[in-house]
């Protein structure tokens, strides 16, 4: 039978790793509710964003749009890896880690150079331990996710494609699905992948001042950013729910064992008590 004092020091171990776990919990759910109602704000926003794209967007052979379409030029990618800045998340920062390797390697022999851009501490740190050729300019998005900081970053990937630094950008992220599920994503943000349906297909007649074009040259840098925020809220809702969910299911491990650790507990002190009135019940025969 184990010792009382040693299932009493692992009583109060576990039981302190279970207040951790149920503050991590906590904390996560309330950032969990924010980070929810911040995707469901920009999906909406997006959704009427995209209804407005659909009635510009009439002309696929409009000089503004075919900069921003594929070209013959498979020279340069560039892989956009979303991760979070800490971990207790289970396989979110993991998934996406693999993902993009998987990625890499399958289009070493197409591209003359891949870079990587980690946005998230784990999958900076993991990167940098591998010797990939990284960009860390924008890797500290998610500590502060400021609209700000949000727009610089999508300016610096639109205006590297258009100079020709890149030729692809690639994002790995986890799509939020709910709070105990995320799906590894792989999205093509740049060239656009421009559904144009013609103007034939759009039946009011509008009239756009200034220009439909000078119109689309703002409309498109607008409509990257807004996907660009779209994208990191779906990542960091799905971090917040993951970490949630873990943290829930480590804290209901800790009560599981806990109670184990308490029914050993009793059964050891029954035994003990037991053992003590046998010996004295035996001493009290040998007196007489």
């Amino acid at each position: 039978m184990p010792n009382i004092k040693d299932i009493v020091v692992r009583m109060n171990s576990v039981n302190s790793m279970r207040q951790i776990t149920k503050t991590m919990q906590l904390i996560a759910a309330s950032k969990f509710g924010k980070a929810q109602q911040n995707l469901l704000k920009i999906k909406n926003y997006e959704k009427y964003l995209n209804e407005i794209g659909n009635k510009i967007l009439t002309d696929i052979n409009d000089e503004i749009i075919k900069k921003y379409r594929c070209r013959d030029a498979k020279d340069n990618l560039l892989l956009i890896a979303f991760s979070a800045d800490k971990g207790f998340c289970g396989s979110f920062n993991s998934s996406v880690i693999k993902k993009t390797v998987e990625i890499f390697n399958k289009n070493s022999e197409s591209f003359k150079n891949i870079d990587i851009l980690p946005v998230g501490k784990k999958a900076l740190t993991y990167f940098k331990k591998n010797n990939f050729k990284i960009i860390e300019e924008f890797s500290d998005i998610f500590s502060k996710l400021q609209t700000e900081k949000i727009h610089e970053f999508a300016e610096w990937i639109r205006l590297s494609f258009l100079e020709g630094k890149y030729d692809k950008v690639l994002i790995v992220f986890n799509s939020f699905k709910n709070a105990a599920s995320q799906e590894i994503t792989v999205k093509q943000f740049l060239p656009m992948e421009v559904e144009v349906k013609g103007a034939e297909a759009v039946p009011e007649e509008y009239i756009f001042e200034p220009s439909r074009l000078h119109i689309l040259e703002t409309f498109i840098p607008f409509a990257l950013k807004t996907e660009l925020t779209h994208l990191l809220f779906e990542s960091n809702a799905s971090e917040q729910g993951a970490r949630m969910t873990n943290m829930m299911k480590a804290t209901d491990n800790a009560d599981v064992l806990i109670r184990s650790l308490r029914i050993l507990y009793n059964q050891s002190r029954q035994a003990m008590i037991t053992n003590e009135i046998i010996e004295i019940s035996a001493g009290a025969n040998a007196i007489k």
